[in-house]
């Protein structure tokens, strides 16, 4: 164990986990906490599954050290989860420590809903006939709901949308409900400059949704913030707190073709920008209101294949972005105060491969071959792999051995496994080894 030092008064800073479910082991825990604690960070948000809990170890850790889970349940409007159900979870969650649940993810978005259901009328009220069910199972839980974030600007522009949903819920008579609940927004800045949008309608009162002229601005960017709040003044004659989701810029990207694209130099600068405003330090930012409760920046880490990949923090190839080593200098170098930790990385390289051997096959094929088959005997007694059944999980691992044929797992599979450095080898269920320097049975 290492001695780190962290800001004695963190700021208001947050991180999205992995964009997964399949991440929450004791292992993992003990991976990326010390990751979580060096970026200043007091705040992470998980994905949260339906049908079952994230262990309680994972969230009790967390909570120990200071960092309080937002839960997200990004839940299908098609299937929603039935409060009823849901209790058990909630109930479990609260008694662990957990205080704020989202439920649902950006249900503004046409592809959030099957074609049948968008196309239907009153999209906001049908919403609100899942969504108000979780909410109320929610609060007599004891947790906090966080109304879900939306899409900017979106099929159903997400400022139109809010207004209509807040109305309402105030015309259902659900005023009081709001009273316990909190806001929550996408704040990606893409390439437009961090104080885009700032001020919201009030000084920018062209703008109508869909239509922003060409010499005003609008909420798409990482003063989103400044819309929503007078949307909240506008009905319920306060602001709620918000809760920001993948906050900041991502490299390379280019949303505005007026604006240059986002370089490593920009992505840092931009980053710790916001870090200085969120601990109220000197910055070029307008200030961030007290409203704002935490900014999580992008995910830590996505395996291959998630959309998140190209812009999570820590890359499958083992590089990190410049950020994280400056933000970690930055973290260090403010009234200290000393927590133990295991450590975390070191200066722009981290071990994307903790996993030493990962053996990957089918749930099926386990059940039924895995205490009768051979040659899966065999191999285990010899080679001792880690045993699962994810490809994204496997990604984690240096070597990875198949086993099955393409119809379990095919190529793609191997492609992402070797793309994120994996040494990869198959195994035919007859035995038969398929890698060019894999060791034999």
């Amino acid at each position: 164990m290492e001695d780190k030092l962290l800001p004695a008064q963190q700021p208001r800073i947050g991180f999205q986990y992995f964009p997964d479910t399949m991440h929450y082991r004791n292992s993992d825990l003990i991976r990326w906490l010390p990751e979580v604690q060096s970026l200043a960070a007091s705040w992470v948000t998980l994905y949260a599954p339906d049908d079952h809990a994230i262990p309680e170890p994972f969230i009790t850790g967390l909570i120990k050290s200071n960092i309080q889970p937002i839960l997200h349940f990004h839940s299908s409007t098609s299937k929603p989860p039935q409060a009823a159900n849901l209790k058990a979870l909630l109930k479990a969650y609260s008694s662990w420590g957990v205080r704020y649940i989202v439920f649902f993810d950006r249900p503004n978005q046409l592809g959030n809903w099957s074609p049948a259901g968008w196309a239907q009328d009153k999209l906001v009220e049908r919403f609100l006939d899942i969504y108000l069910p979780c909410v109320e199972a929610a609060l007599s839980c004891g947790l906090s709901p966080v109304l879900p974030p939306l899409e900017p600007g979106g099929n159903y522009w997400d400022t139109a949308f809010l207004r209509d949903l807040l109305l309402a819920i105030t015309r259902r008579g659900y005023s009081s409900l709001l009273n316990h609940m909190t806001l929550s927004a996408y704040a990606c800045a893409g390439n437009h400059p961090l104080n885009w949008g700032a001020g919201g309608p009030e000084r920018w009162p062209s703008t109508r949704p869909y239509f922003t002229p060409n010499d005003s601005q609008d909420q798409r960017g990482f003063r989103i913030f400044d819309w929503y709040l007078a949307i909240s003044n506008a009905i319920l004659g306060r602001p709620l707190p918000v809760i920001l989701f993948g906050a900041g810029c991502h490299p390379d990207e280019i949303s505005d073709a007026r604006y240059p694209a986002v370089s490593l130099e920009a992505h840092t600068a931009r980053h710790m920008e916001i870090a200085h405003a969120l601990a109220g330090e000197e910055s070029e930012l307008e200030d961030i209101p007290t409203e704002i409760m935490v900014c999580n920046f992008a995910p830590l880490f996505a395996a291959p294949g998630y959309p998140e990949a190209s812009h999570a923090w820590f890359q499958v190839s083992g590089n990190t972005f410049p950020v994280v080593e400056t933000m970690r200098n930055w973290a260090l170098s403010h009234n200290p105060i000393t927590i133990s930790s295991t450590s975390a990385s070191g200066p722009g390289r981290f071990n994307p491969h903790p996993i030493a051997h990962y053996l990957l096959l089918t749930e099926e094929l386990w059940s039924k071959q895995g205490k009768s088959s051979v040659i899966l005997r065999t191999f285990l007694q010899k080679f001792k792999p880690a045993i699962g059944f994810s490809p994204a999980e496997a990604v984690f691992a240096r070597r990875v051995t198949i086993f099955g044929n393409l119809q379990s797992f095919p190529e793609v599979v191997v492609d992402q496994l070797t793309s994120a450095g994996c040494l990869v080898e198959r195994i035919q269920e007859d035995g038969t080894v398929i890698a060019p320097n894999s060791t034999e049975l």
